[in-house]
């Protein structure tokens, strides 16, 4: 059976699940129809059918300056930022808190934070950065943004200092027990007690654990001497989170991934808003949990200020008579979550949109050189990342092989 044929069975499929693999298009045909296609036709037979379903790649680029202009008739106020290059070819667009870029170097770096200063500088607040220490990255923060705290995401730093001792050096006991030490010294509330936390740390982990060090100011990884308000944060999941939220987006074209991830906005804004109307309290109910526990919990604690209530400082408060909530920031209240949402994401009609396919004006897209090989889906992990071990079939060790390149003598 040819990838034709496929492809026209796969059509409806594929609008409902966008993300099935090749591998199982062969066990769905296998099992519905009973006929056996190769791995080869049910991958050129997806990537037919979208092609079908979402339309030429060269159009979708045409869209995108209609797409923009209509973003901020229907959105006034919004910030959208297309740019080509002299020959009228896609470089990158920026339409929300994200961009879509050839790479993630330097100069892309810079110019993603640049239109985002752009949006934020007039709000007069200070802005809190919390990354993975990338060098194109810091350098872009620290050139645009030089007065904002800068946090390096704790994750990366223990992926980091897990890469600094290997199991020749200690054995993976030692290597996480210089991870749960270093955590002390990172969570640690106040400069006495990052010191002692901090020389401990380095009299267990020696040469390497001080090395490790020098690069790392403590400004920007220990809550002690950390300069800005992270409200608890420590890390940059949240980028893992938008990553896995558009996972299916980013099989789009991009005119259909950018107006999808406005859709998902769109609702999700709305979805917050409408739950926000139905609060009466003075703080969001996850926030509202954590203190409520905090000042049934701390009874025998002393007060220490915090971004929200901590254990040890809930009793003293009440001892003074004081409001427990008086002692939180606003950021955690119901009013400034309201505020966070009230602004909605208006609909962009499209029935309306019109793209001559045949006008050699409009904006094309970039040229770029397919690599050989099966096109890579998953993200490139940042440096210090492992990734997942995979459990062998046919050994039972846990590895980066599975059962067909398993080499192990049984």
């Amino acid at each position: 059976m040819g990838s034709k044929i496929v492809s026209s069975v796969l059509e409806n499929q594929l609008r409902s699940s966008p993300l099935i693999r090749p591998v199982d298009i062969v066990k769905d045909f296998k099992r519905n129809y009973g006929i056996e296609i190769s791995y080869y036709n049910a991958w050129k037979g997806k990537e037919m059918a979208k092609r079908d379903v979402h339309g030429d790649e060269a159009m979708s680029y045409k869209h995108l300056e209609w797409y923009v202009n209509e973003l901020e008739k229907t959105n006034p106020g919004s910030y959208a930022i297309l740019e080509c290059d002299a020959d009228h070819r896609f470089v990158c667009i920026y339409p929300l808190a994200y961009a879509n870029v050839a790479s993630e170097d330097g100069n892309n770096w810079m110019w993603f934070m640049e239109n985002l200063n752009n949006i934020l500088k007039d709000q007069g607040r200070t802005i809190t950065f919390i990354s993975d220490p990338c060098k194109g990255l810091l350098e872009a923060v620290s050139k645009v943004n030089p007065d904002s705290p800068h946090g390096y995401c704790l994750h990366h730093l223990q992926k980091n200092l897990r890469n600094k001792y290997p199991n020749s050096i200690g054995g993976a006991l030692f290597r996480e027990t210089m991870v749960s030490l270093f955590n002390y010294c990172a969570y640690a509330s106040t400069k006495e007690q990052f010191a002692k936390e901090l020389s401990r740390f380095k009299k267990v982990g020696g040469k390497i654990a001080i090395k490790f060090l020098a690069s790392l100011p403590d400004e920007n990884w220990s809550n002690a001497y950390f300069p800005g308000k992270s409200y608890g944060e420590m890390c940059s999941n949240i980028a893992e989170s938008f990553n896995s939220w558009v996972k299916e987006e980013r099989e789009l074209l991009i005119y259909e991934l950018v107006d999808g991830i406005r859709l998902k906005v769109m609702k999700m804004n709305s979805e917050r808003r409408l739950d926000a109307d139905t609060w009466n309290g003075f703080l969001c109910l996850v926030i509202k949990k954590q203190v409520d526990v905090s000042v049934e919990a701390g009874r025998h604690w002393e007060v220490v200020r915090s971004s929200y209530m901590c254990l040890k400082c809930g009793i003293t408060i009440l001892k003074n008579e004081d409001n427990p909530y008086d002692y939180t920031e606003d950021y955690f209240s119901v009013s400034d979550f309201k505020e966070s949402y009230s602004h909605p994401v208006l609909p962009i009609p499209d029935i309306e949109r019109v793209v001559d396919s045949d006008n050699d004006h409009g904006l094309k897209p970039p040229l770029t050189k397919i690599p050989p090989g099966r096109p890579k889906r998953k993200r490139i992990p940042s440096n210090g990342e492992n990734p997942r071990p995979i459990k062998c079939g046919r050994c039972e060790s846990s590895g980066r092989h599975n059962r067909k390149s398993c080499t192990a003598k049984i």
